[in-house]
Order: C-alpha cells, then structure tokens, then sequence
C-alpha cells in the first residue's frame, strides 16, 4: 500500500484534489478488498489449515487454534481501518495526528503497561 500513499501525496502536492480524492477511494476499496479476503480466510480455511498440522492426539490444540485464528482473522477490520487512516494522515503530511492516534491506542490497552512492568521488573532480578 506504499504506492497509494505516494500516489496520494504527489497529487496532493500538484494541488490535483480529484485525483487525490480518486487515490484515497482506490486505497480505502483495496483495504476492504483485503479484509474480505481475510474474512473469508477466517470463515472457512482456519480448521483444516490447523488440522493439516496437528495429529489426532492435540485435539485441544486444533480447538483452541481455530478459535484464536477465526477470531482475529474475522475481526481484523479494525487492524485494515488503522492502517488505511493512519496512512492517509501521513500521506497528507499530519504525521502528528498519526502519532497521537497510535499513543491513543497504546495508551487504552492495559497490557502494554502490564507487559512493560514485567519487562522491567524481571531486568531488576537479573542486576
């Protein structure tokens, strides 16, 4: 998607409006063209790509994969949304907003705190 944010800022810079307008249409169609992709990945391949993996034996492993990669690959529309919006706000030179969108999104998830108190907790045992 490289070349939609090029294309995007030299029509931008020509002050071409309609074909900026047409690249951002064009950029945004593909994303959902990829996500639908992904969906229907999601939907139908899941199973047997982890049955082709796992013997009779990890039944459990086959359950709980399938579940994990139906889930993220089904509901991975936010993930393309992400994409596509922060690339537009680069490509239209507001990287600062493109910034505070991905602080915004670190700081919501309690996670990235939590995995970074253990990081730091588990270097001071080592010391």
């Amino acid at each position: 998607m490289v070349g939609i944010n090029a294309m995007l800022s030299k029509a931008l810079g020509e002050k071409d409006s309609k074909k900026a307008n047409k690249t951002a249409c064009n950029g945004g169609f593909i994303y959902v063209l990829s996500y639908l992709v992904f969906l229907v990945l999601g939907l139908t391949v899941v199973r047997s790509l982890y049955e082709g993996q796992v013997d009779e034996s990890g039944a459990q492993i086959v359950e709980l994969g399938v579940d994990y990669l139906s889930v993220v690959m089904v509901f991975s529309f936010g993930l393309f949304a992400q994409f596509f919006f922060e690339r537009l706000l680069t490509s239209t030179g507001k990287t600062f907003y493109s910034m505070i969108s991905q602080l915004r999104m670190t700081s919501g998830n309690p996670r990235f705190f939590k995995c970074r108190d253990e990081s730091v907790k588990s270097n001071r045992m080592r010391k």
